[in-house]
C-alpha cells in the first residue's frame, strides 16, 4: 500500500490519530509499520489500508524511544536519554531495550 505524498485541501487525515515525534520505523508483519514515537514514549503499529493508516498503541509509558527492530513476533524498542546528554553531572543509568510482543 502507498500513501500519496500530494498535498491538497481535500486529502484530509491520513492516520486515525496524531503521531507524536515519530522517529524509528520498521516494516512489521503483513501490511503494518512499527513506529517508535519519541515525544509520546510509545510504540505504535500502523496498519496500512489504501491511503489510510489505522494506528494502534502497542506499548506506552516508555522513555524517549528512538528505534525499533523486529525479531519474529517481538518488537525491540530502544530508549534514548537526550535530556541527559547536556548535563555531565547526571548519570543516565543503563540504556534500556524493551521487548514488545506482537499479536
Amino acid at each position: 500500500a502507498s500513501i500519496s505524498p500530494e498535498i491538497e485541501p481535500s486529502f484530509g487525515s491520513v492516520t486515525s490519530m496524531p503521531l507524536a515525534g515519530p522517529d524509528g520505523m520498521r516494516s512489521g508483519p503483513g501490511n503494518t509499520l512499527l513506529i517508535a514515537e519519541n515525544r509520546a514514549g510509545r510504540l505504535t503499529q500502523a496498519t496500512l489500508e489504501g491511503n489510510k493508516a489505522s494506528l494502534k498503541v502497542l506499548k506506552d509509558g516508555l522513555g524517549q524511544v528512538t528505534a525499533v527492530t523486529l525479531d519474529k513476533n517481538t518488537a525491540w524498542v530502544s530508549e534514548a536519554k537526550f535530556p541527559l546528554r547536556a548535563d555531565a553531572t547526571k548519570d543516565p543509568g543503563p540504556f534500556i531495550v524493551v521487548p514488545v510482543a506482537l499479536d
